[in-house]
């Protein structure tokens, strides 16, 4: 069993020491270099969920998503099964998963720093400029292929460890909790 990770440092560590150990970021590589079962489906209005089914850890990940959300998505459930396999949670997902909890936070934060490494995001915001207003974080996410939300994650989990960033506007806790709907388009990591 993987001992409980909390904070925000420690869960950026866990995941850089995943992508070291794995030579990739990739969020789909890792669950399965890490044992896990991935699963693509039709999930309706869900984008995907982490359980531990007949001593597996499973990921299943909504078939619909484009390339930019099933990163997103893969590296949150990855989160759940890394930060939390030991913790007790439902066989299946529910409309309660969904609240801004903790272990949602967590699993967003470890997405964060496994999608959007801290010395590339400094990179990027050098050479575009950190105050390029509002369109920074949609560009910052096109460019690390996630969810404008996780961008902005990652920027507070930044400030929460003294970093100083201006955020043009607070991430959404629940942009996970339904799926876009769009055709997806399977390009790889």
């Amino acid at each position: 069993m993987i001992p409980k990770v909390t904070g925000s440092k420690l869960i950026e560590a866990r995941a850089a020491d995943l992508a070291a150990l794995h030579g990739t970021r990739c969020p789909l590589r890792i669950a399965r270099a890490e044992g896990f079962r991935i699963y693509h489906s039709e999930l309706g209005g869900l984008r995907g969920f982490y359980c531990r089914l007949l001593g597996f850890d499973v990921i299943c990940i909504n078939n619909r998503l484009d390339e930019r959300e099933e990163r997103t998505v893969a590296a949150h459930e990855l989160g759940h099964g890394i930060l939390h396999s030991g913790a007790e949670q439902p066989s299946l997902p529910d409309a309660d998963l969904w609240r801004n909890t903790r272990t949602e936070c967590e699993a967003n934060a470890f997405a964060a720093h496994l999608l959007i490494p801290t010395d590339a995001l400094y990179e990027r915001l050098a050479e575009c400029g950190e105050g390029n207003g509002a369109d920074a974080p949609e560009a910052l996410a096109a460019f690390f292929c996630c969810d404008v939300n996780l961008i902005l994650f990652k920027i507070r989990e930044l400030r929460k460890q003294g970093m100083l960033f201006n955020l043009p506007f607070d991430p959404d806790a629940l942009f996970l909790k339904s799926a876009s709907g769009g055709r997806k388009k399977r390009r790889g990591c």
